[in-house]
């Protein structure tokens, strides 16, 4: 099996053209999209300046309290984001600001709040309203305990002096993804797909050429030949992405993470599930037909799964079940994710579970090449 491996390696290294082909084009994909989608996707942070926000005052008493909460609440220095109040006497005097200006008005409205926006920051119009929202539902639950059982509200409304509306935990992170970083990940997990066809080519001029026939008669099993065959390949394979991930690294100013093995990690399980597919579809078909359809058939599935996984647009977050189902379909998929949780979040759950479901998803191609290699040398007998 050893000299399987080795002319596996040999003859992959020896195909300059589609080797420099693998080891170059994920490092122009990554400088080309990190620079042309630097502001597209991600941004080093938001520009929190004060903003002036409008208000007409028709309130009543419980109206006003809330509001002058959110002015205490708004003014302290640990605040988000600091805000000029501006009273105005009319309303359509503030919906005109509204609309103009791009202000944004607060109506105190009786027993209610009307709140008017027409800020292009989703961020700062945002802020206001979940702000305003919380103190009020506050000042309505303690209203209605107040109904229930003064004496216990008395209690409550003395313990929270301090009026601590929102808890803040910070998560420290050496840096900010942005888009250099993220298709740093991205292209070199979407160039691990196309390594799927390097054994399929290999092995089916191997038996046109009548190669395999003399390694056959020469001793060697057809499943030593194939698992020889899956190793040698997985093994150029993860080779050519690391060398193409240092390049990106130093010529892209990539982040990979502290951990020097975070990258060879979630990317053994890739390789292995693409290079075992490669390896088993050229066992199972031999017939030239059927591997013209195959050609086609996986051309395809790499586009769509590379799609799913976000090799070409980000593809994260919430993105509704059916998505949610397919997104996961891809491996390029849980090689962004777990990779990007345990660079920025230090979080390496996902990355555990990729290892899980990769790791068995290789261990199950290998056994398929195994029997379909058995199945095989009966007919050699």
């Amino acid at each position: 099996m050893l000299s399987i491996i080795k002319s596996c390696l040999l003859h992959s290294i020896k195909d300059r053209k589609n080797l420099i082909f693998l080891l170059v084009f994920p490092i122009f994909l990554v400088i080309l999209l990190g620079n042309l989608l630097s502001g597209a996707y991600f941004t080093s942070g938001t520009d929190l300046k004060p903003i002036t926000v409008s208000y007409v005052d028709s309130s009543n008493d419980n109206t006003k309290k809330i509001f002058d909460t959110f002015k205490d609440v708004t003014s302290q220095k640990s605040s988000t984001l600091k805000i000029n109040f501006v009273k105005i006497n009319s309303l359509d005097e503030g919906k005109k600001k509204v609309r103009i200006d791009k202000q944004m008005l607060l109506h105190l409205n009786g027993d209610k709040i009307d709140f008017y926006s027409n800020d292009q920051s989703i961020v700062k119009s945002s802020f206001v309203f979940s702000t305003i929202k919380a103190i009020s539902n506050k000042y309505n639950a303690v209203t209605e305990m107040f109904k229930i059982n003064p004496a216990k509200a008395g209690q409550i409304m003395k313990s929270d002096s301090e009026q601590k509306y929102f808890n803040f935990k910070t998560i420290p992170s050496k840096s900010i993804p942005n888009a250099m970083s993220y298709y740093g990940i991205a292209e070199i997990g979407l160039m691990i797909f196309y390594f799927i066809q390097i054994p399929i080519l290999y092995i089916q001029t191997s038996r046109k050429i009548n190669i395999q026939d003399r390694i056959i008669i020469a001793g060697i099993s057809p499943t030593k030949y194939y698992l020889g065959c899956f190793i040698g390949f997985s093994i150029y394979a993860f080779c050519s992405s690391m060398l193409s991930a240092i390049a990106c690294k130093y010529l892209a100013n990539v982040n990979y993470g502290s951990n020097l093995f975070l990258l060879p990690l979630a990317t053994l399980p890739f390789v292995g599930i693409i290079i075992g597919i490669g390896t088993l579809c050229a066992t199972i078909f031999k017939d030239k037909d059927k591997s013209q359809a195959l050609y086609t058939i996986i051309n395809l599935a790499i586009i769509i799964l590379n799609f799913l996984g976000g090799g070409y647009v980000v593809m994260d977050g919430d993105m509704g079940p059916v998505l949610n189902i397919l997104t996961n379909m891809s491996p390029l998929r849980w090689f962004n994710k777990s990779l990007f949780r345990s660079i920025y979040a230090s979080d390496n759950s996902v990355l555990i579970q990729w290892l899980i479901i990769g790791g068995a998803a290789t261990a199950i191609l290998m056994l398929l090449i195994y029997i379909f290699g058995k199945r095989e040398e009966r007919c050699y007998e």
